[in-house]
């Protein structure tokens, strides 16, 4: 995956574009586009803070990475937050990935 930060991300009629200038329209805060070598996830982050750059950072794998999860990896998610023992749990996950 290759993050990319952006001063905006404009929508419009023929698709979404990066642009230096604020946009008049809409806008996204995140956005992406999957080829077959890797993911470039496009972060606008003129406006926002780290903070909330970094919240949309997070979203956005999450929902790159939920759509590409198997069954089994869910469960083994599931179960990482009922345990107690954090690292053992994140250790078993970072073996599946």
């Amino acid at each position: 995956m290759r993050v990319l930060a952006v001063a905006y991300i404009a929508c419009l009629e023929t698709g979404d574009v990066v642009t230096r200038q604020k946009p008049k329209g809409e806008a996204h805060t995140a956005a992406w586009v999957e080829t077959s070598e890797r993911i470039n996830l496009l972060l606008a982050c003129r406006e926002l803070d780290a903070h909330d750059t970094g919240f949309e950072l997070l979203g956005s794998v999450a929902e790159l990475l939920r759509l590409r999860l198997t069954h089994s990896r869910r469960r083994l998610i599931a179960r990482f937050w009922r345990r107690k023992s954090v690292t053992e749990c994140a250790a078993k996950l970072m073996r599946t990935l």
